[in-house]
């Protein structure tokens, strides 16, 4: 008797290559994050990120406190992406769903 087995799972991506993806997706999107560097959830919403964050606009609130305020900054981390204001920390997961909806294209 012979028995087969198949593997119908989707290959998943590395973490990294995903963190890539997002970023260059908001890239092209033209995406700013408004954040300050010694706040924890700017240092999480970077971290989530990883090193494609550096491929980011980002504007520091904690030195440039009125370019915030003319953006409409209410809450950091912040990121303006098309008409949306994504506030607070995004999981690398929910950023890629609005890139998607958004017509960005992932890797």
């Amino acid at each position: 008797e012979i028995i087969t087995i198949q593997d119908t799972r989707k290959p998943v991506k590395p973490r990294d290559m995903r963190q890539s993806d997002v970023c260059m997706a908001l890239m092209s999107l033209r995406a700013v994050v408004y954040g300050k560097d010694l706040e924890t959830a700017t240092i999480t919403q970077k971290n989530e990120l990883g090193s494609a964050f550096t491929n980011l606009k980002y504007v520091r609130c904690d030195l440039d406190p009125a370019l915030c305020t003319e953006a409409g900054v209410e809450k950091t981390p912040e990121i303006h992406v098309g008409r949306e204001r994504l506030q607070g920390y995004q999981s690398l997961e929910s950023l890629e769903k609005v890139v998607k909806k958004l017509g960005a294209k992932l890797g």
